[in-house]
């Protein structure tokens, strides 16, 4: 596996697990919301998406905005938007060998791959 896909590959797995994170949050209702400021809000929530029967629409939807995130994140690394004029961050692997410089092309496929395989 290349520094790329490892590092996506890692990039992936934090995406999954806030994907499953947020879906649980969102749609269990004996889940401990101790580490959140709006308990009501969320509970209020739950009700909805549970009374709506819409669990499913919820994780679809939190992993595609979530998935974009991570694109855009992976975008102003390579430097793009106002980073472009201050050039990217430059990536590194563990021999000093720069990863390539459109890791946010890559997720898309990498994205894709992930999803058409869950």
């Amino acid at each position: 596996m290349t520094a790329e896909e490892l590092f996506l590959s890692e990039v992936a797995k934090i995406h999954r697990y806030w994907v499953k994170t947020a879906t649980q949050v969102l749609t269990d209702e004996s889940t401990d919301l101790f580490a959140f400021e709006n308990e009501d809000g969320i509970r209020k929530l739950q009700m909805a998406i549970k009374s709506a029967n819409c669990q499913s629409e919820v994780q679809s939807f939190i992993d595609q905005i979530s998935a974009g995130i991570m694109h855009s994140i992976l975008a102003g690394l390579d430097g793009s938007g106002s980073l472009k004029e201050i050039s990217g961050v430059n990536l590194v692997d563990a021999k000093g060998g720069p990863l390539k410089a459109y890791l946010h092309e890559l997720w898309s496929h990498h994205y894709a791959n992930q999803t058409s395989s869950t």
